[in-house]
């Protein structure tokens, strides 16, 4: 006996998903739908009479949930088997990346919050963000209602709506805004002004990127410390009204679940990209280059964790595709225990410092680009992105932070001008 989900891009019905009892998925787009030219819901589905069948829709659906321990959290958490997608997305399908939710059938998506609902206070969004520590998402879920939201990744992460500095609980509503909390066990503790440092910095070198900020807390501890605000980019607003913005990573692209989203395990690489590119942007060597840059920034920040569910292509309410802001931007270097090898190849190479001048010119053989015009550009950004983390770390610490804060950044800035000089040398 299949479970039917209603599909719906923003509030127009889109088609159907069906998941039978073995956890096989089937997608069907509504007939009026197609009638009207509506929109795909993803780049490997275009508008079609027939169905699609798992080998397609299972990837680009699994990489919508959240992955790796938040997942066997809200497993554990809600007594779910390994593998009930149904159950996950009755639980979570309501705000996910992009703009399609998932609703029981004959029910619709919430387009606003409820008109009486009150901000939260300091001390509400407090213990919002210690309790997705353990319950991801404040999951606390009516059986008949349910409080549906989710967002793809690894980390945990509280959507929200933030309306003239004031923060609501987002529900099903489209959120307008993600919040990041530090960890309540103290791994990892700086990674909130890590991101935060690279990110800005990312933005002060000329990529695009998410704007982000921080927003004080208290821990569980009372101690006051900051959390991280990212303005969702796959969002927009018009006469007062929230609307979702259509996204696709990489490896649903690909049709690659997130567990082999790392080159090593069969995810996408750079000739994936550069292709992905060639084939749905709207002016392809704008994202050549911008795809470049952010190449180049994760090696100057150290950031070796840039799968492939961190590249994804937005399509704008004028259905145009380009490359999407750049998202989690961290210095992975900056920690001792994290793997150091890329997560998408240079060339055939995973390391950064057995890189030679050889490999950037297989690269760009591989996607079919010039390499002899590029090495100029190339090392202008990689200037570009060591002063811009310095610029950020300077700002960083005169901000008064914690000492193990600021000698944080200093070992950012410290990374990012090793490898960046490193760079330097090889394009010259």
């Amino acid at each position: 006996m299949s479970q039917i989900f209603d599909v719906y891009l923003n509030e127009d019905l889109a088609g159907t998903l069906a998941i039978d009892d073995v956890m096989r998925m089937r997608f069907a787009y509504n007939s009026n739908y197609i009638d009207q030219g509506g929109a795909v819901i993803s780049l490997t589905m275009p508008l079609s009479n027939d169905d699609y069948q798992d080998s397609i829709v299972f990837p680009f659906i699994e990489n919508l949930l959240p992955e790796g321990e938040v997942r066997t959290l809200i497993q554990k958490q809600h007594k779910l088997e390994e593998g009930n997608f149904e159950r996950l997305i009755e639980l979570l399908g309501g705000d996910v990346a992009g703009a399609i939710s998932f609703q029981r059938v004959n029910e619709k998506p919430s387009s606003s919050m409820n008109a009486d609902q009150q901000p939260l206070g300091f001390g509400e969004l407090s213990q919002l963000l210690l309790n997705i520590q353990d319950k991801p998402f404040n999951l606390q879920v009516d059986e008949k209602v349910g409080k549906r939201l989710s967002l793809a990744g690894a980390q945990n992460k509280l959507p929200v709506i933030i309306v003239d500095g004031e923060y609501f609980e987002a529900g099903s509503a489209p959120s307008t805004h993600i919040i990041k909390p530090a960890r309540k066990d103290g791994r990892y503790r700086s990674i909130v002004y890590n991101e935060y440092i690279c990110m800005k910095a990312a933005k002060l070198a000329g990529i695009k990127v998410a704007n982000v900020a921080l927003v004080a807390v208290d821990d569980q501890d009372g101690i006051e410390i900051d959390a991280l605000v990212i303005e969702r980019y796959d969002r927009y607003e018009e006469s007062g009204v929230t609307y979702r913005l259509q996204q696709e990573d990489l490896c649903q692209i690909y049709s690659i679940v997130s567990s082999k989203k790392y080159q090593v395990s069969g995810g996408p690489g750079f000739t994936e990209l550069f292709s992905a590119i060639s084939l749905y942007s709207q002016i392809p060597v704008v994202d050549d280059l911008e795809a470049l840059r952010r190449i180049i920034f994760n090696m100057v920040i150290g950031n070796y964790d840039a799968h492939g569910k961190n590249f994804s292509f937005l399509t704008g309410k004028n259905g145009n595709i380009n490359l999407s802001p750049a998202y989690d931007l961290v210095s992975t270097e900056a920690y001792e225990d994290l793997d150091k090898s890329f997560a998408m190849y240079m060339d055939d190479l995973n390391n950064l410092l057995a890189l030679k001048t050889i490999n950037f010119e297989r690269l760009f053989e591989s996607i079919g680009k010039k390499y002899n015009a590029m090495p100029k550009q190339l090392a202008g950004f990689s200037r570009a992105a060591i002063d811009a983390v310095q610029e950020v770390v300077e700002e960083f610490i005169e901000d008064d932070y914690y000492p193990a804060d600021i000698k944080m950044a200093e070992h950012i800035a410290a990374i990012a001008k090793n490898n960046g000089e490193f760079l330097l040398d090889l394009l010259k």
